[in-house]
């Protein structure tokens, strides 16, 4: 688990762990664990926990809360569809679990960031406190 040979063409998330680690997010293999999945996996079976979490995107940085901030981390993607327009947005977030909220940064595949706060209960799925 090392970081991405090229990082200045990299997208996704960057995750320090506290074996001294980093992991990066790789592309999707139809019929595995996405990389997500895949670090908290290995993040349970190691008994280690994610240090400090970031995302590039777009060519945009946004970094979660410092682990001393927050309970946990989370992070997704999420499409959705204009009312007005119909035009079908993507977009990416990672955030930081706080009490039983999520404090997320969204950025879309045209660079645009976006904050937002869910609820634990109803993102947990994609966080460390699984």
């Amino acid at each position: 688990m090392t970081l991405p040979d090229d990082l200045y063409r990299f997208e996704g998330w960057l995750a320090n762990l506290s074996d001294g680690t980093t992991v990066h997010e790789t592309p999707p293999v139809p019929g595995e664990r996405t990389s997500w999945q895949k670090l908290l996996k290995h993040c349970k079976d190691n008994g280690v926990e994610i240090t400090r979490l970031r995302l590039f995107r777009s060519g945009v940085w946004v970094i979660a809360l410092p682990e001393k901030g927050c309970e946990g981390y989370f992070q997704a993607y999420e499409a959705s569809r204009s009312w007005f327009s119909n035009q079908l947005g993507n977009k990416q977030g990672i955030g930081s679990v706080v009490g039983d909220k999520v404090y997320i940064v969204w950025v879309s595949t045209d660079g645009q960031v976006y904050q937002d706060v869910r609820t634990l209960e109803s993102m947990r799925i994609h966080t460390t406190l699984q």
